[in-house]
């Protein structure tokens, strides 16, 4: 099933991705030859007008075929001047940013409807942290040989007992050396466990040896959705130019 998913999310990124590209060299006068999903070889295919549309056996990719893309083709009679090498350097730059540009409007359309019906969302990354609702202590990270990983806690397990970090922070630093009991909730069940917190834990790792969150439901009303989505994607976008940035530079360096 989750290969499935992660297949279905693949084509939804790869057809926003290549409309993007098709869509602006229509507008732009090109001539599109075929709009395709996935690498050959070829399904099936209808045409519309001048353009093939093509469904392919190869899910992973797609493609807009624009001639003079190559910079060689010159096109005659009505068609003449519609060829990608014709075109203005701003149209053609349009084309192939285009990708882009549709790529993170699909982000925050579906960041901003996640927020609309309801995401789960940590109280620390929330610009509202009380708009969270229904929040949880939730382990995020558990350290090797720690009394967490021996007990048997995972990545995910809801502790309970706690309405707060602090609180089971707290709770851990005045049992520690003495054998707690922990309840939590994983998925449908829910049980509890017994561990001892550390005197003297590693510098980082806390008394139980577990990173934590309080997460819960972030649900907004959608204008309130579509400006948080908004600023989830910038900050992605900025992040991500920012890691490319300092990545080419230590390629360079």
């Amino acid at each position: 099933m989750s290969v499935i998913f992660l297949i279905i999310i693949l084509a939804i990124i790869i057809l926003a991705h290549e409309f993007g590209h098709f869509i602006v060299a229509k507008k732009s006068g090109m001539r599109v030859d075929e709009f395709g999903f996935g690498f050959p070889p070829k399904l099936f295919g209808f045409k519309m007008g001048e353009t093939l549309y093509t469904l392919n056996a190869i899910p992973f990719g797609g493609f807009v075929k624009i001639p003079g893309e190559d910079g060689g083709e010159q096109v005659a009679g009505e068609n003449h001047g519609r060829t990608f090498a014709e075109k203005s350097m701003k149209k053609r730059m349009a084309v192939i940013v285009a990708g882009v540009i549709f790529n993170i409007i699909l982000a925050w359309f579906l960041i901003s409807f996640g927020l609309m019906i309801g995401s789960p969302m940590s109280k620390s990354a929330a610009s509202d942290a009380a708009a969270v609702k229904n929040a949880k202590v939730t382990i995020i990270g558990v350290a090797k040989d720690s009394p967490a990983e021996e007990a048997g806690l995972k990545v995910g397990d809801k502790l309970i007992a706690f309405i707060s970090v602090e609180e089971l922070q707290n709770f851990a630093a005045v049992s520690a050396g003495k054998e707690v009991e922990i309840r939590y909730e994983r998925g449908k069940e829910v049980g509890a466990l017994a561990l001892t917190p550390r005197v003297n834990p590693p510098e980082g790792e806390g008394a139980i040896g577990i990173a934590m969150d309080e997460i819960g439901t972030l649900k907004l009303a959608p204008h309130k959705a579509v400006i948080e989505g908004a600023k989830t994607v910038y900050n992605l976008t900025i992040a991500i130019i920012g890691g490319l940035y300092y990545f080419i530079l230590d390629v360079w360096a």
